[in-house]
């Protein structure tokens, strides 16, 4: 279960902010948002994030420069790249944002049950 995970939610999209914070406290998680990278890295430097979501294209810090800097100064936090598209494939940007170091990638649409499905087995505790 996701009870108390901290998960920041990171789109410039109000309406995407806003349901996907919807499903994430109904699934036992803190949820924090920002709607760039600029924003949410200022939210990471004063609160302990457990995993991250982020739009890859957004104005201002773009996913992919954003995903990089957590990647650097927070290695242990689990990020979920998500993208509708914009000028090119939205498949070309995820797999970008894999090469740079997403854990996991989903595309928009969301689909809510399979996020926190992916949310749950990045944050799952460890079997010994």
């Amino acid at each position: 279960m996701l009870n108390g995970k901290a998960v920041l939610v990171v789109d410039d999209e109000a309406g995407i902010r806003l349901l996907a914070t919807r499903a994430l406290i109904a699934a036992g998680c803190r949820a924090y948002v920002a709607e760039d990278g600029n924003k949410a890295i200022r939210i990471l430097d004063r609160v302990h994030i457990d995993l991250a979501l982020v739009d890859i294209i957004m104005p201002n810090k773009e996913g992919i420069e954003t995903i990089m800097e957590m990647r650097l100064r927070w290695p242990e936090m689990k990020i979920i790249s998500m993208s509708g598209g914009g000028y090119i494939h939205g498949n070309e940007y995820l797999k970008l944002s894999e090469i740079v170091g997403a854990d996991k990638t989903v595309g928009k649409p969301l689909r809510f049950k399979k996020l926190i499905w992916t949310i749950e087995s990045l944050l799952a505790p460890k079997a010994a």
